[in-house]
């Protein structure tokens, strides 16, 4: 459906997550959420209400990824931890929009360090 944005939670890596993430892109889908997480986890429930409410709060695609980087930067300090953004705590986001720049055609590198910051 248009819009539909798949989530999975579980790592892609294998198994089912996985196939989910295969399906997700053979499907066409542009935006996909899911998390790290070993498929041991009893949350599956919370984090498929918080990411819909997280999708439907955003309301467009490219401004996902601002929120998506507000939620690891609130779970950045395990320390410190912010309970109303726990459940992002291993949020992953896939967004390739069809209208974006196109990526690039040589080898990719890391970002070249500042100077004066350490390696």
């Amino acid at each position: 459906e248009p819009g539909a944005v798949p989530v999975h939670c579980s790592r892609t890596s294998g198994g089912r997550g996985a196939g989910a993430m295969t399906a997700a892109l053979t499907a066409g889908h542009a935006v996909a959420l899911w998390r790290r997480c070993d498929e041991t986890h009893t949350d599956c429930a919370e984090f498929h209400d918080r990411a819909a409410a997280l999708l439907a709060e955003a309301g467009t695609a490219h401004r996902l990824p601002e929120r998506i980087r507000t939620l690891r930067n609130l779970n950045a300090d395990p320390a410190v931890p912010d309970p109303d953004s726990a459940w992002a705590r291993d949020i992953v986001l896939i967004y390739d929009p069809p209208h974006g720049p196109p990526l690039p055609d040589g080898p990719l590198r890391a970002p070249r360090l500042r100077p004066g910051r350490p390696s």
